[in-house]
């Protein structure tokens, strides 16, 4: 199984250079050999005449993070040509998160992935809080059908620390000063503060003479620039 010869096949080998017919020979399932004409060696060869023969692909929006539990195939990603994903989009992950958040956590995943909460009641084998607890525990399952790459939500994270509770500014000056000021102290966003029309389309008609735009800094994407 790790040794094939790809024969036939339009390569397209993500470097940006145009397709080109040629074979690819793989041994020990690292590509060994790229080129016209190659003769079989003993391994097994696959017919790739009318398909393209390419790198595998990534996917890197993903709420893998618990069907890994129940589907480790991770279906239907390899049918695709993808052979890495990454988990933990959107701020969600399954760690770290305190036996008392699960419920809640869950409930979110459900209503993000339209699924039912006993698939995941039933399938995650909670037992973990920390992340590198979470990654343990994937171990365990013997492999996937695609290599996974993970990212700590942030929900996770604040939850973890503050729990299911909205921030106060205390909270945020102290995050300020835990990370030497590299984050900008949060900015109000009230109904009359300002969106610039980069960040909110339509925006720029919305104030009249009657209601002028307010001055200040624009509350949206753009991270504080003038309006």
């Amino acid at each position: 199984m790790d040794d094939l010869l790809v024969c036939g096949g339009l390569v397209v080998d993500g470097t940006g250079a145009a397709a080109r017919a040629a074979d690819v020979r793989v041994r020990g399932g690292q590509i060994a050999e790229v080129g016209s004409g190659l003769r079989p060696d003993g391994e097994r060869v696959l017919d790739a005449s009318g398909a393209y023969v390419t790198p595998g692909f990534i996917d890197i929006h993903t709420h893998f993070d618990p069907t890994v539990f129940w589907d480790p195939l991770c279906d239907p990603m390899p049918q695709h040509g993808v052979t890495t994903v990454l988990v933990g989009n959107c701020s969600l992950s399954l760690a770290p998160a305190r036996p008392e958040h699960r419920k809640s956590l869950v409930e979110l995943l459900c209503y993000i992935e339209d699924l039912p909460s006993e698939v995941l009641d039933a399938s995650i084998p909670w037992g973990w809080e920390s992340y590198g607890e979470y990654l343990a525990a994937t171990e365990k399952l013997g492999g996937f059908a695609v290599n996974m790459a993970g990212m700590v939500g942030h929900n996770m994270l604040r939850t973890y620390v503050m729990g299911e509770r909205p921030p106060c500014q205390p909270p945020l000056a102290s995050t300020r000063t835990g990370t030497n000021g590299r984050f900008p102290a949060a900015r109000p966003t009230t109904p009359n503060w300002p969106r610039c029309s980069t960040c909110w389309p339509g925006t720029a008609s919305s104030f009249s003479s009657s209601r002028p735009r307010p001055a200040g800094r624009c509350a949206g994407m753009c991270s504080g620039w003038p309006i």
